[in-house]
């Protein structure tokens, strides 16, 4: 929607009392700086760890994360500019609307490859480590690079988004022609990667429904393990063995044998298997919590864009302060919910905010960036101790500790 007339002129509203302004800019202007203190923090926990580090997924967290705290500065200044109705400079105002929506429509691609990301990992193993992140690297610069022409056509004259009417739009101030083609585009270009980003999470569903049909169909064979362990028998105190040894004039020179009641460790079987090592092994519980979290940020995603794409069509929507307002509130939550999402879904990022919020010391999980494709499940939540080189390991062959 583009906003022209007297309403293009004024920042919030024609003859808008200073109550209704102050709250809409207080609600603006503290929603978006307590959002950046959420996306610093996982911005420097990511880049602290070194685990977080070496995982491609947390990588592309990271391009996404910077991403929205550069929307969120926009967003404050949105809210300094609601409560003094005046925006200062109309050039910083210009640009700050068109790099919070040139980085917007980076945002988009950037969460197609991380779906994508998640998709190549519940596949078979195809690409090296080496090819697979050189691939996303390309990706992702190429994802960052999708917003810089739209960010170089708002500078220009015939594209302006300021902040108007409580939220940051289109309008039209120069007598220069305005390229109405721009917000038609920006309306409509996110609904492909959407639909893609939608489509891959269906192919990742199919992948899990198709696994799990393949583990619950076959059963493992099992094959019972026999461990006799004879004892020699304190002869010369066994009373009943002496008395059996003459009736069956055993020779003296055989020294008799009686077999223990010792039962060796069995091993692992479908019945006394414990839940946690169930045969799914892929479909590790660290992986699927991701998939969980990327699931809700699509879907907030996607409603923020359908929203923008029924006002470019003129579709009948609510109109006036209230609704304006929650749009770009809004917005400022669909740039700043993910850190939310990674401490109620995720114990790892959970623990190490905690501690960096706290004061406490790092805490030191398991390096999971390093595990290989299709590793036990039990190793995304092992201590170091789990991964030592002295292990000792179970023989049932001979029922011995080794």
């Amino acid at each position: 929607m583009t906003v022209v007339g007297e309403e293009a002129k004024e920042w919030t509203r024609v003859d808008a009392p200073l109550d209704e302004r102050l709250i809409i800019g207080l609600l603006y202007l503290c929603s978006a700086l307590f959002f950046l203190v959420l996306q610093f923090s996982v911005i420097f926990i990511i880049i602290t760890y070194k685990d977080f580090r070496g995982h491609l997924c947390y990588r592309i967290m990271l391009f996404i994360s910077i991403a929205d705290s550069i929307q969120l500065v926009v967003h404050s200044y949105g809210g300094i500019i609601c409560i003094l109705n005046n925006s200062l400079s109309f050039f910083v105002e210009k640009a700050a609307g068109g790099l919070a929506n040139s980085i917007l429509m980076a945002t988009m691609p950037i969460c197609l490859v991380l779906s994508l990301n998640r998709l190549l990992v519940f596949l078979p193993a195809k690409l090296d480590d080496a090819r697979e992140e050189r691939l996303f690297n390309w990706l992702i610069a190429l994802s960052l690079l999708h917003g810089l022409p739209f960010f170089i056509i708002y500078l220009t004259p015939h594209s302006t988004i300021a902040f108007r009417y409580y939220t940051w739009d289109y309008v039209t101030i120069y007598d220069k022609p305005t390229w109405t083609w721009v917000g038609t585009s920006t309306a409509i270009l996110p609904l492909p990667y959407i639909t893609l980003t939608f489509l891959v999470y269906l192919a990742i569903f199919g992948v899990l429904i198709l696994q799990r049909r393949k583990i619950t169909t076959t059963k493992p064979k099992v094959t019972p393990t026999v461990c006799p362990t004879p004892t020699t028998t304190m002869y010369q105190h066994n009373t009943n063995l002496i008395r059996n040894q003459k009736n069956e004039q055993i020779p003296a020179n055989v020294i008799p044998i009686e077999w223990s009641t010792y039962k060796p460790p069995q091993p692992p079987t479908t019945k006394n298997m414990p839940p946690s090592t169930h045969p799914i092994q892929h479909l590790i519980q660290h992986e699927r919590r991701l998939l969980f979290q990327a699931l809700v940020q699509f879907g907030v995603e996607f409603s923020l864009c359908l929203i923008w794409f029924y006002q470019m069509i003129g579709a009948p929507l609510p109109e006036g302060v209230v609704f304006n307002a929650f749009i770009n509130w809004y917005w400022i939550f669909y740039n700043g919910f993910r850190p939310l999402v990674y401490l109620a879904m995720n114990k790892t990022v959970r623990k190490r905010l905690l501690a960096l919020w706290l004061n406490q010391p790092q805490a030191t999980l398991v390096d999971f960036g390093k595990l290989q494709r299709g590793a036990a499940p039990q190793g995304i939540r092992a201590t170091p101790r789990l991964f030592s080189q002295n292990k000792q390991t179970q023989n049932y062959a001979s029922g011995r500790m080794s």
